[in-house]
């Protein structure tokens, strides 16, 4: 694994080894996975609004749609 560093002044990057010894929570490998495979196949031009939309749906299938706290209706 490396680690990235910029300088003071963010013009360099240096690469340091780093030693990390990390537990890969069940079900992470998937699901980026999947995600990385529906990046591929649409090719977002924001990428960070796709894996917001992307993990909202995802969450609201899981877990139902978001209660808002809007009390209208």
């Amino acid at each position: 694994d490396f680690y990235f560093i910029r300088d003071h002044n963010w013009s360099a990057v240096s690469v340091l080894p780093v030693i990390m010894n990390f537990e890969i929570p069940p079900g992470l490998t998937d699901l980026l996975q999947e995600f990385t495979v529906a990046v591929l196949r649409t090719r977002p031009g924001n990428l960070e609004e796709f894996a917001a939309q992307y993990f909202n749906v995802l969450n609201d299938k899981k877990n139902g749609p978001a209660k808002s706290d809007n009390n209208s209706g």
